[in-house]
């Protein structure tokens, strides 16, 4: 890699089935970009089932992220699966003490694609706390967005996301719709809502929303516009996803090597 790379740091859960922070890595160096990594947890879990979410000790964490910052001063970081509530605060912390202009992505995982849960109660009050007024982009699917606002009506979920702080939203899979995939970025800058849509891939996917956010993150890193970083990461996940591998017996693992 040339001297130009730019360095994503990535904090998330680890899935061993390729998913979470193993997805956010391959995304990352696919995209031409270095991905620092913490862990928030260990689990044991595939594409079908999850049977332990171990969360890593709040002073292990703090260890890791103060010794991997010694040295490297990464552009964006990108947030997925936090557990619980004080990794959320430790989090803030470290975002506090940052001196220079940094993007945050945060993947709000509640959720795994198997349909288990992967948080304490605490985790939703965490984010909503401690990082939601830092996030650059916050990227829900239908269900993390409701969720999260407790409504089922995006224009009240985003306006509820917007007095939190966050300062722009990409909501995915927005439409109950067998054949199209809707997806909205609302800016609350500009007041806009740009809509996006494309043809639904049938079958269900392993790790198709950390592919998307990490690859926002990277375009964020090329120094591109949010817009631009949006659009390119849609195009890139929908081509992972077009050619994603008949591994895992309950859900399919996004290819996100195949040819761009």
């Amino acid at each position: 890699m040339s001297n130009n790379t730019s360095s994503i740091l990535v904090i998330s859960g680890h899935d061993p089935s390729g998913a979470g922070i193993q997805a956010d890595i391959e995304t990352i160096v696919i995209n031409k970009c270095h991905a620092i990594t913490i862990l928030t947890c260990i689990t044991a879990q595939n594409t079908a089932s999850v049977n332990f979410v171990k969360p890593i000790s709040r002073e292990d964490f703090k260890t890791k992220l103060s010794t991997i910052l010694e040295e490297f001063k990464p552009k964006v970081i990108k947030i997925g699966l936090i557990p619980n509530l004080e990794l959320c605060e430790e989090i803030d912390h470290f975002i506090q003490k940052i001196k220079y202009k940094i993007e945050i992505i945060v993947d709000p995982i509640i959720l795994a694609g198997s349909g288990s849960n992967l948080i304490e109660e605490t985790q939703s009050a965490g984010l909503k706390k401690f990082l939601l007024a830092k996030t650059t982009l916050l990227t829900p699917n239908r269900f993390e967005l409701f969720e999260l606002t407790q409504t089922d009506n995006f224009v009240a979920s985003v306006e509820c996301l917007f007095t939190l702080g966050v300062k722009n939203i990409l909501a995915t899979d927005l439409v109950d719709d067998q054949h199209v995939i809707t997806s909205a970025l609302a800016s609350k800058e500009n007041g806009q809502i740009t809509y996006y849509s494309h043809p639904r891939i049938s079958g269900k996917f392993h790790g198709s929303g950390c592919t998307l956010a990490s690859a926002i993150a990277c375009g964020l890193a090329k120094n591109k516009n949010l817009n631009l970083s949006v659009l390119e990461a849609i195009h890139f996940a929908n081509k992972t996803i077009a050619n994603a591998y008949d591994l895992g017996i309950a859900q399919r693992i996004p290819n996100r090597s195949a040819e761009q």
